[in-house]
């Protein structure tokens, strides 16, 4: 029933995203488990435009453990690590945070995932005992997509609300779903004790498998994401839904690629386009230079390539056949955040046929191509 529910509200696509949000109820249960065997339990981020479900799919979740109290709705990082510290195998949600700069949000995530005590002058020591669940309209966390922040991604189960083939967020279908998280989750928590076994073995093998297809992606975040395939396969059985294996190998494999690979996006782009240079010799030379001499502030003159980035990579992902694992912004902050790179947005003369265009584009040193 409360299956049926939420696929009306949320639509498939959105559905096996909220599928995956509500594994935190059983990670939630198996908290000491996880702890005990892996050493850690991951933070949850859910995230997406408003309007798309987050705060309602996370109230599904705190309903399902039967604390529905435990909504930290716009608070203060302190008052979220209260609950965290007060409460035990439970859910905390944090929507949309305040007053927390990305470098106390990376704190959080990383005294979280290892249940670690935070210690404040004014409060003393507090440990987190419950799972937490960060809502932002941003993905990761709202933190800039650099590989500095890797570090703090590859900690996180990812829910991506921002599906662009989805169909719209059903709020009339909204109340029949209120209603039964109102009136129809009791016993819920004692049921769903019952039914999460703790199965290390079944969780190692999902690893395994995935490990063999996703080797370049850290390998913590796939330990996270054996977990939730676990975790989601027994919850479809209850709801209804049969597209788990579709999901982690499509969906979340893209996701894990673009933002928890063991490489920066830089690597990656230049390894693809390595193959690219390698396989075709007609490359269009409107939105690609292979050499040009620029004179770049860390090194002087220097031999370097061009990319006008707009038109490239749709090219390079055609040519390729498949998704690129990093996207134009992930390109753009990574070279910005270190010198070995390059630089951005230089001006670069493209000669076609027509005439010469000067085009706003990244220059790469040509070494990482050779």
């Amino acid at each position: 029933k409360l299956g049926s529910a939420m696929r009306a509200v949320y639509g498939h696509h959105r559905f096996a995203r909220v599928l995956h949000l509500c594994t935190s109820v059983l990670k939630a249960i198996r908290f000491d488990d996880l702890m005990s065997a892996y050493h850690f339990v991951p933070v949850t981020n859910i995230s997406g435009p408003a309007n798309c479900g987050k705060t309602l799919g996370s109230a599904i979740v705190l309903s399902m453990l039967e604390c529905p109290s435990l909504m930290m709705s716009r608070c203060t990082p302190s008052a979220m690590i209260d609950a965290a510290d007060t409460f035990k195998n439970l859910a905390i949600v944090w929507d949309d945070p305040r007053d927390c700069s990305h470098a106390q949000m990376s704190s959080i995530v990383h005294e979280a995932f290892n249940g670690l005590t935070t210690s404040l002058v004014t409060r003393g020591l507090r440990k987190y005992n419950s799972l937490i669940i960060v809502g932002t309209q941003d993905r990761n966390l709202g933190m800039p997509q650099t590989s500095m922040n890797t570090a703090t991604f590859s900690r996180l189960s990812h829910i991506d609300m921002e599906v662009s083939d989805a169909q719209p967020f059903a709020s009339d279908k909204e109340a029949d779903l209120q209603a039964i998280l109102k009136d129809d989750m009791h016993g819920m928590l004692s049921f769903f004790i019952s039914v999460a076994p703790f199965e290390r073995e079944k969780i190692d093998a999902i690893h395994d498998r995935m490990l063999k297809h996703s080797a370049h992606v850290i390998g913590r975040s796939l330990h996270i994401a054996a977990i939730d395939r676990y975790y989601m396969s027994i919850l479809s059985d209850f709801m209804g839904f049969d597209g788990v294996d579709a999901y982690f190998d499509n969906d979340y494999a893209d996701y894990l690629n673009a933002h928890c690979g063991k490489s920066d996006a830089v690597e990656r782009f230049c390894a693809d386009l390595k193959t690219i240079l390698l396989r075709y010799s007609d490359i269009p030379s409107a939105c690609f230079k292979e050499k040009l001499t620029i004179d770049l502030k860390h090194y002087g003159p220097t031999e370097c390539f061009a990319v006008y980035t707009k038109d490239f990579l749709p090219y390079l992902q055609k040519h390729l056949g498949r998704r690129l694992s990093y996207t134009k912004e992930q390109l753009h902050h990574a070279i910005k955040s270190t010198t070995k790179y390059g630089e951005v947005s230089r001006n670069v003369a493209y000669r076609v046929n027509t005439g010469t265009f000067v085009r706003r584009s990244l220059v790469i040193r040509q070494m990482f191509i050779m």
